[in-house]
């Protein structure tokens, strides 16, 4: 089960603890009424008063509960829609730095495609399949890359694009 549907659940189960607490009032408070036109056991009106306190205690703080929750509730999101702000932010960032070093390298729009899937972390084979072209062009497109960029392998070409990401 999802997170969202937890807490539909959850303010479910509040909601109905809420009614059913109020329920009780009502049917203690009913039951009152009835001994008042009977004659009265005062002891019994004591422990259903004493009964019918503790209910809408329990409501008062069931209803704080909701209220929090619902507070909780809407800080997280707005928590969330900043973090995601700012992740899309230094997305933005990190795509651009690393558009910018492959124009500086010098890499063709097709080495820089592949350059893009390599530090992603695709198999050549993938790659091959994906631009539906044979895994060696592939392999020949990464030692270009490579070499234009002065780096050996796809390990020190993502390192060196997860280094500007780490350094933010």
């Amino acid at each position: 089960m999802d997170q969202k549907n937890r807490q539909k659940i959850k303010g479910i189960e509040i909601h109905l603890s809420i009614f059913s607490s109020c329920m009780v009032i009502v049917f203690i408070l009913f039951d009152i009424f009835l001994e008042a036109k009977n004659g009265i056991e005062w002891s019994m009106v004591a422990l259903e008063l004493t009964i019918a306190s503790f209910s809408l205690l329990s409501v008062a703080l069931l209803f704080l509960r909701l209220i929090r929750e619902k507070n909780d509730h809407q800080k997280v999101k707005v928590d969330l829609n900043t973090w995601k702000a700012k992740f899309e932010s230094i997305y933005q960032e990190n795509s651009q730095s690393i558009e910018k070093q492959l124009v500086v390298w010098d890499l063709s729009e097709s080495e820089k495609d592949i350059a893009l899937l390599l530090v992603k972390g695709v198999s050549l084979r993938e790659i091959a399949t994906l631009r539906n072209v044979k895994e060696r062009t592939v392999r020949t497109q990464a030692s270009a890359i490579y070499k234009k960029s002065n780096i050996s392998n796809r390990n020190e070409l993502a390192a060196y694009f997860l280094d500007d990401l780490i350094g933010q």
